[in-house]
């Protein structure tokens, strides 16, 4: 009969399970939606804003279609684009206490939010796109003078203050807005705070938070918007882009390194600090630097190349690897025949050449016999594999196999040809394979090649 454990283990061995459970759900990565977005026309922007840690949920809702104030502008502002360098004075109207107050530092010491003539901010004020545009337009030092802003037809474009039209048709040349079904933006309505999510996202594209490689070391991506750096060790490897990446402060003292990349937009390194721009074998079109709290230092192999520059910060240019450039060069077609074709014989010599030559050889037991057969003069080692029983020496003399100690059993002989020491490392280098069968009296010793060696 088996006996039962004692009330008290049971409790124990219980809370034991329910610990290990509780901790796996704990671990298990976790997602948080609020209910009032689920179907929203933005509702992926906005999810990956809470998943990114960009957006807080305070009483576990979003409001996705409630106007956004200055306030929280401002904060999504400095989260997405990575800011944390903060001015020395604040705005009048924005308290101490305030839980923005420091989002507003950072703001106004990004250029971002300006004082009015009386110094303040008015953080409980709405956001219009064309201000939301003009911010990160500004903040981005674009130069939307000579950025291709399309041709579009705004029919609301008599509603656009004067002077900020062409950062409007900026931000619809790079799709971080579009037209409505009427060809309208509604440029100085407020916007909700679904709007300004989904603007946000738009311009900063795809974030790479954290330190990580991105890409595939073997096959090309092709990326069709903003790239958006805040690690500091960040790597990326054969890309595609007409669009930006942007080095944003939470970046600072880091390195980027571009492998194999073929950029037709800018790399943009905003307040980065002490920061490492580093090209291999990569094309970029331009590199900006607004970086006022440290030096950018750019190095680039021969391989690699650098269109333009515009810095209104210190850049320190380093090359490397002096061998030719070679990107900005077209191979003639004929000459890419010719080695295609070399290319092809090649291979097939290397195919014939690797293929094994193999034979079984009939000898009588005795102490040595030379195997002479034609070709041999051009191999060079001797590799003895599971002898049974065992031939005592194998060598090769003047283009003949000799071998030694022969007792009835069987043998592998390996003959390679090569004897230089970057063929030896070769796995696939040409060989003969013998296979030696040893008995007491072999009817044909004579056919096959074989002399006895004088005892």
């Amino acid at each position: 009969m088996s006996k039962s454990r004692p009330t008290h283990q049971r409790l124990f061995t219980g809370s034991i399970l329910f610990g290990i459970v509780l901790l796996v759900v704990l671990m298990l990565p976790t997602s948080v939606m609020a209910e009032d977005y689920q179907g929203h026309l933005y509702q992926d922007a906005i999810q990956e804003g809470v998943n990114e840690g960009l957006i807080d949920l305070d009483d576990g809702d979003f409001y996705p279609d409630q106007i956004i104030t200055k306030s929280e502008w401002v904060r999504w502002v400095t989260r997405y684009f990575g800011l944390s360098k903060i001015a020395s004075e604040g705005f009048a109207d924005v308290a101490a206490d305030s839980k923005y107050y420091e989002d507003f530092l950072i703001a106004k010491e990004a250029g971002l939010i300006l004082p009015d003539e009386e110094g303040l901010a008015h953080p409980e004020a709405g956001v219009s796109l064309e201000d939301a545009v003009w911010g990160v337009v500004t903040l981005l030092h674009l130069d939307i003078e000579q950025e291709q802003t399309g041709l579009l037809s705004i029919e609301d474009a008599a509603d656009i203050t004067p002077g900020k039209e062409s950062a409007i048709r900026l931000a619809l040349a790079k799709h971080w807005i579009r037209l409505n079904e009427e060809d309208r933006i509604f440029p100085i309505r407020d916007m909700t705070r679904a709007e300004a999510v989904s603007f946000l996202d738009n311009v900063t594209g795809l974030r790479l938070l954290t330190s990580q490689t991105y890409g595939s070391a073997l096959e090309t991506k092709t990326l069709e918007e903003n790239l958006s750096i805040y690690g500091t060790e960040v790597m990326l490897q054969r890309m595609e882009s007409n669009d930006d990446i942007i080095v944003y402060q939470k970046a600072g003292g880091g390195h980027l390194t571009l492998s194999k990349v073929n950029l037709q937009g800018d790399v943009i390194v905003l307040g980065a600090g002490d920061f490492t721009l580093e090209l291999k074998d990569s094309l970029v079109r331009e590199v900006k630097t607004f970086n006022p709290y440290g030096t950018t230092k750019v190095i680039r192999d021969a391989r690699s190349h650098i269109e333009n520059f515009v810095q209104t910060t210190p850049i320190v240019l380093e090359v490397t690897d002096e061998a030719p450039v070679t990107h900005e060069t077209e191979t003639p077609d004929t000459v890419k025949w010719v080695i295609l074709a070399f290319v092809v014989l090649l291979l097939a010599l290397l195919v014939y050449g690797a293929k094994e030559s193999e034979q079984t050889l009939f000898l009588s037991e005795g102490i040595g016999k030379v195997y002479r057969l034609p070709g041999l003069a051009g191999w060079k080692e001797v590799e003895i594999h599971n002898p049974a029983p065992t031939v005592l020496l194998a060598q090769m003399q003047r283009g003949r196999l000799r071998l030694q100690g022969l007792q009835e059993g069987k043998v592998t002989i390996i003959l390679l040809r090569a004897d230089d020491e970057k063929m030896k490392k070769r796995k696939d280098r040409p060989q003969m394979v013998l296979h030696v069968v040893v008995v007491k009296q072999a009817k044909h010793d004579k056919d096959v090649g074989t002399e006895d060696i004088l005892r």
